[in-house]
């Protein structure tokens, strides 16, 4: 069969290549139109570190390290048990989970938190329940729920502190008894001093401890809180109605042209 036989056969069917492109587009275009809204709200948290003085490699890896543990935990089943309590949502975690994205800024300290849903105040208000779940017990979740040095020291002072003023009681109640009990006041003078000596080497550590903690802590801050979405942002449909008519049109054109 030559070329020529095969365009008649063509032309005499343009109408089927002209109608197959329109009605794909109709169709398309109407599942475009039916598919539900999504909004998206999303809000950035600043994960800062503090430093004394020269970063250092450790340094590095530990920011590292935090900025994926608070991903994580956003992710955690508490979190998102807790944001659908405080919501009041009618939702499994796992459902709640499909509707986040939570993604580390590269380059950055930020971390940005986003919500698609269909409703975009319910969008808007995930988004911002779960910013403020990492901000809450921030400085509990890096410690892992344990007792800091500091604390442990701050605790040890705590009994010095008392064993010193009991010493002092029991010191002036022997001095106001006779020469006799000398022995006893040379014996509770050394056990004082002992003592103090303690909570002075303490007391320096407790300092050192706290110092440490404050420069290893890190501050979360909301930079970005999460608005009420004004318009859904998928499907974008007029962008795809445009794209596919322009396409179904150029088609159309080209095959006109070729058949003619």
């Amino acid at each position: 069969m030559e070329i020529r036989e095969y365009l008649q056969i063509l032309k005499r069917r343009k109408w089927v290549l002209i109608l197959t492109p329109l009605v794909t587009c109709a169709v398309v275009s109407v599942g475009t139109y039916l598919m539900p809204p999504t909004y998206s709200a999303s809000a950035t948290l600043r994960v800062a570190q503090a430093h004394s003085g020269a970063i250092e490699y450790v340094d590095y890896t530990y920011a590292e390290r935090l900025m994926n543990t608070c991903v994580e935990i956003l992710r955690s089943r508490p979190i998102l048990e807790e944001a659908i309590e405080r919501l009041e949502l009618s939702m499994l975690p796992e459902d709640l989970a499909e509707k986040i994205k939570v993604e580390v800024l590269a380059e950055t300290e930020l971390i940005r938190i986003s919500v698609g849903d269909g409703n975009p105040r319910r969008a808007r208000d995930i988004a911002n329940t779960l910013a403020t779940l990492l901000i809450e017990p921030s400085q509990s979740l890096y410690s892992g729920g344990s007792k800091s040095a500091r604390e442990i020291l701050q605790e040890q002072l705590k009994v010095i502190e008392g064993n010193l003023e009991q010493d002092r009681a029991n010191l002036q109640s022997l001095m106001n008894r006779a020469a006799s009990a000398q022995g006893e006041i040379d014996a509770l003078n050394n056990k004082m001093r002992l003592e103090e000596e303690t909570y002075a080497m303490l007391l320096r550590q407790y300092e050192e401890a706290r110092v440490a903690e404050a420069m290893r802590a890190s501050s979360i801050t909301v930079v970005e809180p999460a608005i009420e979405p004004g318009v859904p942002g998928k499907p974008r449909k007029k962008l795809k109605v445009t794209n596919r008519t322009e396409a179904v049109t150029c088609a159309i054109r080209q095959g006109l042209i070729s058949l003619e």
